[in-house]
């Protein structure tokens, strides 16, 4: 035991002590945060965006230039000025509403300013170039940043679009000119502008349509707006707690994220630990002290420790950052627990697989190509615990799923964070008796080939001679 305290103790050293570790693993992120704090505080996301001002030319072909006339209404200073407000509203009505809801929410409220944010009103024109109006020379002007936008329109833009069967294809309705018009934007036209063109072609039509068939838009968009829902749920005490939607699907999501990093980073460093001993040769030193399964056991504990380390880092930031900006949601801490418990048997199971294909081969590229079908694996693995836990953490494919060894510490986390329907305790208990069987299976095996191929030098083996390993360890 004492041999194995000491070489987990200096593969943990080995990997932990270096500065790509520490800056990696501690002062990345602690700069990252540094960095947005400094951003909120120096006001870097609360600049303010200067108005666009220039002319739109529109080739109007409609009777008494109806576009041309809307959309000099539209861009009027006053009715922009309005837009902008209501727009500001939306903004700090939108944060005032989920300042508890979103990780992060609490500090960014205080440090985002939407009035800063929207743009100012744009001081923008309209020139009526004429129905006849040469199409080549206002894209000359375009591009050399005489115009902002050119807009093309005809009769058939007012007309209210076809009714199209709903297995028309692309064809048919490409075909189709009503409801269209054309628009050409200049190369440094920004996004925004874009925008609030075709939302003033938008309203202008619309009102157009509305007005010839004698009807009130503004009643007809107050009956169809939807209506709101305050959504709460009972906790097991008969207390009725309003719900936090955004928490609700990104907890499911992060003991999956977290375990992965954890165990690839901790199952890789031992593979490239082990691959690199065996080449320089010093793996025949140290096993002139010790036995192939004390070194084995011991570099598996030693980055095991190094894997806990990035999944305390970077999950207790996560959690910390769920109950300081989300405090409405209830983590509980049986979560917590039974995510390390995962996390100790996804690791010791893929960290021996990694340790056996690190001691049959050579050279970092041999371990690379045999590296690839696990990795291949444990992704796929992934995405199906997601796939299926994000639709329902309780489908049959999910619960299958956490009761196999190499797939139940990403399938289970996903079920047991679903605070609705978690998964009974004799689930739990069962599906982590099975993966500690599943560790011991992994680690007899990778013993076994470890214990040869440490020592073993030349041609990499195939599948089958790693079998045949097996069988002969």
């Amino acid at each position: 035991m004492r041999k194995i305290i000491a070489t987990a103790i200096r593969e943990f050293k080995a990997t932990a002590l270096t500065k790509g570790f520490i800056i990696g693993t501690f002062v990345l992120p602690v700069v990252i945060w540094a960095v947005l704090g400094a951003a909120f505080s120096l006001g870097l996301f609360n600049q303010e965006k200067p108005p666009i001002k220039g002319t739109i030319a529109v080739v109007d072909s409609t009777p008494d230039g109806f576009f041309v006339t809307g959309l000099e209404d539209y861009f009027k200073k006053e009715r922009q000025e309005a837009i902008r407000k209501e727009q500001i509203e939306k903004g700090k009505k939108a944060i005032k509403e989920n300042v508890g809801a979103v990780p992060g929410g609490g500090a960014a409220a205080g440090a985002v300013d939407p009035e800063k944010l929207v743009r100012k009103a744009p001081e923008v024109s309209i020139e009526n170039a004429g129905a006849g109006a040469s199409i080549e020379t206002l894209k000359s002007r375009l591009t050399g940043e005489d115009l902002l936008a050119v807009i093309i329109a005809s009769p058939e833009t007012l007309l209210t679009p076809p009714d199209f069967p709903a297995d028309a294809n692309d064809e048919v309705r490409n075909a189709a000119k009503e409801n269209r018009y054309d628009l050409y934007l200049n190369p440094s036209v920004e996004s925004d502008i874009a925008d609030n063109i075709r939302a003033g072609v938008e309203e202008i039509v619309i009102d157009h349509r509305f007005e010839q068939a004698g009807l009130d838009l503004g009643s007809t968009r107050l009956m169809m707006s939807k209506p709101r829902s305050v959504v709460q749920r009972f906790n097991k005490s008969g207390e009725a707690k309003k719900t936090n939607e955004v928490m609700e699907k990104l907890v499911p999501l992060a003991p999956v994220v977290f375990l992965l990093m954890a165990i690839l980073t901790g199952a890789s460093y031992l593979l490239m630990s082990t691959v690199e001993e065996k080449s320089s040769r010093v793996m025949e030193v140290l096993l002139s002290g010790i036995s192939p399964m004390q070194l084995m056991t011991g570099k598996v504990i030693g980055q095991g420790i190094v894997g806990l380390v990035i999944l305390a880092v970077y999950g207790g930031t996560a959690i910390t950052a769920a109950i300081v900006f989300a405090s409405n949601y209830d983590l509980k801490t049986s979560l917590i627990l039974f995510s390390i418990a995962y996390f100790f048997i996804g690791y010791f199971i893929f960290a021996g697989v990694f340790a056996a294909i690190g001691s049959a081969v050579n050279e970092i590229r041999e371990a690379q190509a045999l590296q690839g079908p696990v990795m291949g694996v444990i992704i796929l693995l992934v995405y199906l615990s997601i796939f299926a836990g994000m639709n329902d953490t309780n489908s049959t494919m999910t619960k299958v799923m956490s009761f196999i060894p190499v797939s139940a510490p990403f399938a289970m986390p996903m079920r047991l964070a679903n605070a609705q329907a978690p998964p009974a305790l004799w689930e739990v208990l069962v599906s982590i008796a099975l993966g500690l069987a599943g560790v011991v299976f992994f680690i007899w095996a990778s013993a076994k080939i470890f214990r040869i191929g440490v020592l073993a030098y030349g041609q990499p083996p195939t599948l089958k001679g790693l079998i045949g390993w097996v069988r002969q360890g």
